[in-house]
């Protein structure tokens, strides 16, 4: 007689086991067997789930543990097939029967097996806020009974994390505030079987909140029809303590209205814009400016204390406004924001944005490119600068021809060659062909090139053409690197943007830009190649109460050798018509950086000195 196995039947309980249980499968023969080699019991709660049996020496029964599988699923554990691999016989030889038994796992027990997790759960937030105590919301993502666990900045659920059951979405708020940073939380959701779903995540940004000062804009405004008006807004960047009340007025009331005399804002309503217009009540024809001066008062002193610059207002008149209708600018800030140099590039660029805008340049007037730009046709890439140069720049404006197209451009630069983009570089060739076609076209079209960057007069002999109307105005020389540091403001193109705000003419302008470079006693020259520049002005030429001071004495040049220390000194303040302005200056602000001949590092030191 052969043996035969008797019954299949487990030890573990009745009831449901998820993924990672043991359940204990036990095999029971008709007489002691001795197995030489495994045998498997084959389950059908999935593809590979079965039990491998081992040697067995005179032996009536057999008990191994099934490990339930991810995805594992039965609604009644039974064994479905028998696989031998070696020789199964009792004492006397006689093979085994491997036939299933009447007494089957299924017919002995009440086992469930559900190995399939549920889906991860779905987490919304904002990605960054000011609330030191993000919210997190939080749901099913199917398949699970509701039960979740999470934790923030630890994937380890097993240990540690928070509990919540809830059948509807519910929000997760740390009880006590973050420090500025990004915190993820890590959620998971189980099943009745104890199963937890694959771990799902979301960060948010815990910033600092800004500063308390007071926002406005735009930060210029053009009136270009007589008692016409424009609009600026105004709102607090962060909670005051307390009420602000903002006093606004013009400092030039025949020229310019406001529509309000003062704006309060509350804990309430700090974060709501408020509108404000500005009136052209001038008469006449000849233009005329204003700044619009805002006095806040608060008993939060940081509010109190926090007084925005003047908002600019120019109201163009005929001939002025005839005058800008033919002019353009195109501005390019090269590289892209991973090059370390784009953000000092930009900071000269919105530069020259400021200033082109202060004399006259409106929206319609200026093509600005740049990565960051969200319009995809004023990217810095070639195709729009080509396309700028060689259509934008000379379609008419308002009816009236252009004759001035003023481009500035500034990043990295190699001779010949312009960085345009982390992909893109354009040649002083390519550049030529580009201005060669506009201006063999529109030969009324004079041309003004600006461009700081290293090797930057490398472009000046290629492009300089005074049979083409063409004014080439670099940083450095064709051999030369350009200083960049402090945030844009140690360059070539500060004082030459700056001095632009303050009387518009292009040969001053690069003049004041000239003396600074000189000053700094460093290997760089600007160079200025083309037509002549005398008496050309940039926009409308517009003069203000100058904000450039010079000084007239200042500590002597000094070598430092390994010196702990050193005294520096300036003195006998001049204003750009060459007066003393020393009692009008209240404090002097100092930066102290390090230049290795090509490169000017970051601030070493500062600080801003009460005289």
């Amino acid at each position: 007689m052969h043996p035969f196995i008797s019954s299949v039947t487990s030890s573990s309980p009745d009831g449901i086991y998820k993924a990672r249980d043991n359940i204990n499968i036990t095999v029971n023969f008709s007489e002691p067997v001795i197995l030489t080699g495994t045998f498997s019991l084959k389950l059908n709660s999935g593809a590979t789930a079965k039990v491998t049996f081992p040697y067995l020496s005179t032996e009536t029964s057999v008990s191994r543990n099934y490990l339930v599988g991810s995805g594992d699923s039965s609604t009644g554990l039974n064994a479905t097939s028998i696989s031998l691999s070696g020789i199964l016989q009792d004492e006397l030889g006689a093979d085994a029967n491997l036939t299933l038994p009447a007494q089957n796992l299924a017919n002995t027990k009440n086992i469930v097996v559900d190995g399939i997790a549920p889906n991860a759960p779905i987490i919304s937030g904002i990605e960054k806020t000011y609330n030191s105590k993000p919210v997190w919301i939080i749901s099913s993502g199917g398949g699970g009974n509701g039960t979740f666990r999470y934790k923030i900045n630890d994937s380890n659920l097993d240990i540690g994390a928070m509990t919540k059951t809830s059948s509807v979405p519910f929000d997760y708020q740390p009880s006590t505030d973050l420090t500025p940073g990004i915190y993820t939380l890590y959620v998971q959701e189980r099943d009745d079987a104890g199963n937890w779903s694959d771990m799902n995540s979301a960060p948010i940004e815990v910033v600092s909140m800004p500063a308390k000062k007071i926002l406005v804009n735009p930060g210029y405004l053009f009136i270009t029809e007589s008692g016409a008006s424009e609009k600026f807004t105004v709102r607090l960047a962060a909670k005051p303590d307390s009420d602000v009340r903002i006093g606004i007025s013009s400092d030039n009331t025949a020229a310019c209205k406001v529509s309000m005399a003062s704006i309060t804002f509350t804990p309430g309503n700090w974060d709501i814009y408020a509108e404000v217009s500005v009136t052209d009540i001038s008469t006449g024809s000849v233009s005329q400016s204003c700044n619009i001066v805002f006095t806040p008062q608060s008993t939060d002193q940081n509010f109190n204390e926090a007084k925005p610059d003047p908002l600019p207002v120019n109201i163009l008149k005929a001939p002025d406004l005839d005058k800008m209708k033919s002019k353009k600018a195109i501005i390019v800030t090269g590289g892209g924001s991973s090059d370390f140099l784009w953000q000092l590039s930009k900071s000269c660029t919105d530069m020259a944005d400021k200033a082109l805008r202060w004399q006259g340049y409106t929206d319609a007037d200026i093509m600005y490119l740049s990565e960051n730009n969200p319009d995809p046709a004023r990217k810095n890439t070639l195709a729009n600068f080509e396309y700028a140069v060689k259509t934008w720049g000379h379609e008419p404006y308002a009816g009236t021809e252009i004759d001035e197209l003023l481009i500035y451009m500034t990043g990295h630069g190699d001779i010949g060659t312009f960085t345009l983009n982390n992909s893109g570089i354009l040649s002083a060739g390519t550049l030529k062909s580009w201005l060669d076609t506009l201006q063999i076209n529109y030969p009324k079209i004079r041309v003004i090139l600006i461009y700081d960057a290293c090797y930057s007069g490398s472009f000046a002999n290629i492009l300089g053409n005074i049979a083409h109307q063409r004014i080439i105005i670099t940083s450095a020389g064709p051999d030369q690197v350009a200083l960049f540091g402090d945030s844009g403001k140690v360059s070539f193109s500060a004082p030459f943007w700056n001095a632009v705000m303050v009387h518009g003419m292009l040969r001053e302008s690069y003049d004041q830009a000239l003396k600074e470079m000189m000053d700094m006693k460093l290997v760089q020259t600007p160079v200025i190649a083309g037509m002549p520049v005398d008496d050309l002005e940039i926009g409308w030429g517009r003069r203000q109460g100058s904000s450039l001071i010079g000084i007239g004495t200042k500590f002597p040049d000094m070598n430092l050798n390994c010196d702990d220390s050193a005294t520096v000194w300036v003195s006998n303040f001049r204003d750009a018509g060459g007066n003393d302005c020393s009692d009008s200056v209240q404090n002097v602000y100092v930066s102290v950086h390090y230049f290795d001949g090509k490169q000017m590092s970051d601030i070493i030191s500062e600080n801003d000195h009460h005289l």
